[in-house]
């Protein structure tokens, strides 16, 4: 799972070899990018200036955005795909959209510590 702010794009260096390597040795890797949900509670203006991200953004004419459920889709997921591992990488400002993550993932599927 990758939990990112609303608009925030692109993976980590890191993380792209990481997939790059799973796949060159066979492995069947999926990436949960949370970037084009918005959160229901708060505006993406406000909550990635409280983050400290950006500036309000003055053009909001651009957007994408998912209609459907950042929890349902992952659970749809969790369901279809049937990890064994799971893995989370994340930064300071999302660790709670992360942590919200990990723990619906626990309460659907408990073998994830």
């Amino acid at each position: 799972m990758y939990p990112v702010l609303y608009k925030v794009t692109g993976l980590p260096a890191g993380l792209g070899s990481l997939i790059a390597i799973l796949r060159q040795n066979e492995y069947n890797v999926r990436v949960f990018d949370t970037s084009c949900y918005a959160d229901k509670n708060i505006s993406v203006d406000d909550l990635r200036s409280q983050v400290g991200i950006s500036k309000t953004i003055a053009d909001t004419s651009i957007t994408i955005k998912n209609i459907t459920d950042m929890y349902e889709d992952l659970e749809k997921i969790l369901i279809d795909f049937m990890p064994h591992i799971l893995g989370v990488t994340l930064l300071e400002p999302t660790y709670h959209k992360g942590l919200s993550l990990i723990r619906f993932t626990k309460k659907k599927n408990p073998i994830f510590l």
